[in-house]
């Protein structure tokens, strides 16, 4: 009989939303088979404080840059949606809006329209002088102190929050927290992968006591609370009216050059006093009028446009895709689902810019290999696969077939 309060439904309402992203994987649909038993031996672990989150697969991912990612299995998912259905709400009361990370109807288009905005504002509609700084912590999740990490979001729900599960959801955030994926997980890639990585990026050399799996939503709703901090020093301390931050970076506006420079030295110390460091290279400093860019966007006064960089990673993307299709023509209409996904996510993000051109060209070096399986839209927002090639409609094609060839049986027989 269980021992706490954790109730079975707020376990399966867990598992829903985790569901609704993760769906077709391998591991949701293991535990789907079984969600019930499943939900509820995860319910009964926590209220007996016996919990323990499964192994993670981790892996090496090379853009934007060079990082390693541990991805949690389905049931250790199901966990974290359980603390963040409790906190995500609580923290909406709580955080600046100039905070965009691991927030429902925020995210980076959000912020980057916002910090746009907070330019046109300084600057009085672009007639008087204003500077930008950029700044970024250094290693954030890597970095990051276990301890300190949980005494905050551990505050914030004993002060916050009045569930009568309130014990175990704290219980459940420690048990996270607190978890070393690093000694329990299986590598997705080789070895040698992580050649060029830097120690201090990776969990495989922490001391146990700092560094939080990227990939796993605790650690990211987490991360925002204790940074939130930094948010409030710029406000109370510094007298910075606008900024934005997203994760580890963060952006501040003002009228004054040598504001901003004072900005940044108590902002250093602020953060050594969290027991973070400010990058030592990723400065920087300009007036308005030369343009920055800030999370996928490039923000000039009056107008915004996709970085390069997002640019260039949407043109690579083609590229391999295009490589795919010439070198394994066999399997493209197995994949063809797959390539309009990634092509969609690209799209969608440059969509959100003044890159009408950028997309057409996009597009057009698009391998004529595909264009028998896809159509894309007259403003080039979004690639459609054709009836035929989509899963659904193989898989409704094989029913007939099978029911066409049951027939042609019976009448054989009918004959006999």
């Amino acid at each position: 009989m269980s021992l706490g309060k954790l109730k079975l439904e707020n376990v399966l309402e867990a598992y829903k939303r985790c569901k609704a992203g993760k769906g077709d994987t391998v591991n949701a649909l293991q535990f789907e088979a079984e969600y019930e038993s499943r939900c509820r031996a995860l319910c009964d672990e926590v209220n007996n404080h016996t919990y323990h989150p499964e192994r993670s697969i981790v892996f090496i991912v090379e853009k934007p840059v060079k990082r390693e990612v541990f991805a949690p299995s389905f049931e250790s998912r199901v966990g974290d949606h359980v603390v963040a259905d409790v906190m995500e709400p609580l923290l909406e009361g709580f955080l600046l809006d100039e905070n965009f990370s691991t927030r429902k109807g925020k995210g980076t288009s959000y912020g980057i329209n916002f910090v746009a905005d907070a330019v046109k504002e300084c600057t009085n509609n672009y007639t008087v002088d204003a500077w930008v700084m950029k700044e970024d912590i250094e290693s954030c999740f890597m970095s990051m102190s276990k301890e300190r990490l949980y005494s905050k979001a551990a505050w914030f729900l004993e002060y916050f929050y009045h569930g009568d599960d309130k014990m175990e959801i704290i219980y459940l955030l420690w048990t996270i927290i607190y978890d070393r994926p690093e000694t329990h997980c299986v590598r997705r890639c080789p070895k040698e992968y992580w050649n060029g990585l830097p120690p201090k990026k990776s969990l495989f050399f922490s001391d146990g006591k700092h560094g939080l799996p990227i990939g796993r939503l605790v650690s990211q709703i987490t991360v925002s609370l204790y940074l939130d901090e930094i948010d409030k020093f710029l406000v109370m301390e510094c007298g910075i009216r606008y900024f934005g931050r997203y994760v580890d970076d963060v952006v501040a506006i003002h009228n004054k050059k040598e504001v901003l420079l004072q900005t940044r030295a108590k902002l250093a110390v602020k953060l050594s006093d969290m027991g973070l460091v400010m990058h030592p290279k990723k400065h920087y400093l300009q007036h308005y009028t030369k343009g920055f860019s800030f999370i996928g966007g490039h923000i000039m006064p009056g107008r915004i446009y996709a970085s390069r960089r997002s640019v260039g990673f949407a043109f690579d993307a083609v590229a391999n895709w295009n490589e795919v299709a010439l070198a394994n023509p066999d399997i493209i209409e197995d994949v063809v689902e797959k390539f309009a996904s990634v092509m969609n996510s690209y799209l969608g993000h440059l969509r959100q810019f003044s890159s009408f051109n950028i997309r057409r060209k996009l597009v057009s070096c698009i391998d004529e290999t595909w264009w028998q399986m896809i159509d894309v839209t007259g403003d080039y927002t979004k690639v459609i696969v054709k009836q035929g090639y989509t899963e659904r409609s193989r898989v409704i094609d094989e029913l007939r077939m099978w029911e066409l060839c049951a027939k042609q049986a019976s009448l054989l027989n009918i004959e006999d």
